[in-house]
C-alpha cells in the first residue's frame, strides 16, 4: 500500500515539479494550495507525511505546523523552501517540522527526504 503523501505548495508550477518528482519515485499526492488549506485537510488526518512549503500566500507551513501541533498531529512534515539558511531550519525546527528540502531540490535528495518518512 502507497503512503498518503499531503504535499503543501501554492505555485502551480512547482507543484507541477513535486508531482512530477514524487511519481519518478513511485508516489502520488494530494494537493493543497494553501496554508488553510493544507491544516483542513491535515487535522482530517490519515497521511502519512506532508511536504510543506514555507512561504505561502495565507498562513505560513511553520505557523500550519505549529497549529497541527498544537492540535496533536504527529505527522512528519518535512519543509520546502528556496531560503536554506541556518535561522529557516532553525524556525522550521521550532515549529515542530521533522525534516528540511531546500529548492530547488533534485530528483535523489527528494525520493530520500521521503523514503526516510514513509
Amino acid at each position: 500500500m502507497h503512503p498518503r503523501i499531503l504535499l503543501v505548495e501554492d505555485q502551480l508550477l512547482m507543484q507541477q515539479v513535486e508531482l512530477a518528482l514524487l511519481a519518478k519515485a513511485g508516489y502520488k499526492a494530494e494537493v493543497a494550495a494553501t496554508g488553510q488549506e493544507a491544516f483542513n485537510k491535515a487535522s482530517m488526518g490519515g497521511f502519512d507525511l506532508i511536504l510543506m512549503d514555507v512561504c505561502l500566500p495565507d498562513i505560513e507551513g511553520t505557523e500550519v505546523t505549529q497549529r497541527l501541533r498544537a492540535k496533536g498531529i504527529n505527522t512528519p512534515i518535512v519543509a520546502m523552501t528556496g531560503n536554506d539558511d541556518e535561522q529557516t531550519r532553525a524556525e522550521c525546527r521550532q515549529a515542530g517540522m521533522n525534516g528540511f528540502l531546500a529548492k530547488p531540490m533534485d530528483s535523489d535528495q527528494f525520493r530520500a527526504v521521503i523514503e526516510a518518512y514513509c
